[in-house]
């Protein structure tokens, strides 16, 4: 069966071209929103079936949407999985935002942290660390903790921001410089 013909179909509500579609593209769409997804912090097996499902489910529910001059059924499906897949992947990213205050209790580096405190800070450096932390623009601040601390990549916190990678990087560069300055003068205050 061509598109044409399963759309036509689904538009008559055929339950049997409907499975024919899920059969044949149910794998491709698991592999395009896996990829997407397996980028996000703490994806589930399940947000990959339900970004599966609601394609379908839009694909069920709307097949009007489908024209055929502007591509294949094929091409239609994987486009609308991989915009489900980054939607959902921004929303967790801003769901998982890093709050300097839910780090202070945990010395700031969680235990899922590739770093730790120990050793090489003690209570009281570590006090002045924090409050120059506290002094920075909020999404400096969460940048620097993000890279320095949980050491993501630039260009995993700019997809989990939803920010340009080169705006990570400027604020990054900038973040550290005005890190220096509060630090530099605690140092004159506190020799």
């Amino acid at each position: 069966m061509n598109d044409t013909v399963l759309i036509r179909k689904i538009k008559q509500r055929e339950e049997e071209a409907f499975s024919h579609v899920i059969e044949i593209y149910s794998k491709l769409l698991w592999v395009i929103v896996g990829g997407v997804l397996s980028k996000s912090f703490g994806y589930l097996v399940q947000d990959v079936e339900e970004c599966v499902s609601d394609v379908f489910i839009e694909l069920w529910n709307h097949p009007e949407k489908f024209d055929p001059k502007r591509g294949s059924l094929k091409t239609y499906l994987a486009v609308m999985a991989r915009s489900k897949a980054i939607n959902l992947h921004r929303k967790r990213g801003k769901e998982n935002i890093i709050r300097l205050e839910d780090c202070r209790d945990a010395e700031m580096v969680p235990d899922n942290a590739s770093t730790s405190t120990d050793g090489w800070m003690d209570q009281e450096n570590y006090q002045v660390l924090y409050e120059a932390i506290r002094q920075l623009p909020k999404p400096t601040r969460e940048i620097l903790i993000r890279r320095y601390f949980y050491e993501e990549q630039p260009r995993d916190i700019a997809l989990k921001l939803a920010l340009p990678k080169k705006e990570i990087e400027n604020r990054l560069y900038r973040g550290k410089k005005m890190l220096l300055d509060i630090l530099s003068d605690v140092e004159e205050v506190n020799p």
